[in-house]
This record gives C-alpha cells, structure tokens and sequence, in this order.
C-alpha cells in the first residue's frame, strides 16, 4: 500500500507542477504572440495529445484482450519497484475478496471510460479547430 500511496502523491505532485509551468507559459507566450495564435496552437496540441493516447488505451486494450494476466504483470513491473503487489490467493484477503475476474472487469470500465472521456474532449478540440482554422 506504501507504493501505491508514493505513486499517487508523486503523481499528484507532477500534476501541480505541470498545472504551473503550464500557467505561466501561456501567460508568458500570450503577451508576446496575442491570445488568438496561442488558443490555435494549445487546441492543435491538445488535438494532437488526444490521438497519442487513443492510440496508447488502444494498445492497452489489445494487450487486455489478448493476454491479461501478462499486462497486468507488466503494468505493476512498470510501476512497481518491489514485488509486494504479488499476492498469494490463498492467503491475501484482497484476492480472496475479489478474484481475478473483478480485475479485468475493473480494468475494462476504467479504460471504457478513459476512452470515451478522450473521445469526447478530442470531438471538441476537432470542431475548436475547425472554427478557428476553417481552411
């Protein structure tokens, strides 16, 4: 639980500092390029980011369908530096409470979810482009 605690505060540490980088580089490029040239380029980037991690949950997705219990194992190998998230089902409540099954269901909402959150934001920066750069 330690791990995934250190990985969470890590991960919300990155997200602040990122919020503030970029804060101050959008206001620091808008002085110095006007607000309409810094809205196209942050939609296009944004646009752009979007089909990167479409295609990313699709290969999640394929590895899922594929072979789970290896991208699962590869997940927490990535993620994980110790083995402590190796659990014996006969002994480890968390596996006893819930087998493997309610993983991969699990894993399939979240991503189900990931992907249709990133498919809505992806339409609105689409038609954002389109508006601002009808050619």
């Amino acid at each position: 639980m330690v791990d995934v605690k250190n990985l969470i505060k890590f991960t919300l540490l990155f997200e602040r500092i990122s919020l503030v980088i970029i804060f101050f580089t959008l206001i620091i490029s808008s002085y110095i390029n006007g607000l309409k040239e810094i809205q196209r380029v942050l939609i296009q980037i944004i646009y752009k980011s979007f089909i990167i991690w479409s295609g990313i949950i699709l290969l999640i997705i394929l590895g899922m369908v594929i072979n789970f219990n290896y991208t699962f194992t590869l997940f927490h190998k990535i993620f994980f530096r110790n083995d402590l998230w190796i659990l014996d089902p006969r002994n480890d409540y968390l596996l006893i409470l819930f087998p493997e099954r309610f993983f991969l269901e699990i894993c399939i909402i979240i991503l189900l979810l990931f992907t249709l959150i990133n498919f809505l934001l992806l339409s609105v920066t689409w038609i954002l482009r389109k508006r601002l750069d009808p050619i």
